[in-house]
């Protein structure tokens, strides 16, 4: 193997699936599960965060834009289901 990923997390199928994508063919994900995505990404909200409370410009808000744009490209290939849920922040001042 040219590249041996450990643990099928959503980050080890993601880095897994890119560098297959960019010419990386050899590539062995391992997992100590008989499934993958059981550990902690199993146990998350399952809600992607789309930056709308980071700083415009900062490189936490770049790379949350880059992550959700990965992951909407990596639930086309799948296919998995994404389902939009709008939601509204209200802010008040008190006093």
């Amino acid at each position: 193997y040219d590249i041996i990923i450990i643990g099928g997390s959503i980050v080890g199928l993601e880095v897994s699936r890119q560098l297959t994508l960019n010419s990386y063919k050899n590539v062995l994900l391992l997992e100590n599960s008989s499934q993958i995505i059981t550990g902690a990404s199993s146990g998350n909200s399952g809600i992607l965060h789309t930056g709308f409370d980071t700083v415009h410009g900062t490189l936490e808000s770049k790379l949350v834009k880059h992550e959700y744009e990965l992951y909407q490209s990596f639930a086309q290939d799948i296919p998995l289901p994404i389902k939009k849920n709008w939601c509204l922040y209200c802010c008040m001042e008190i006093g």
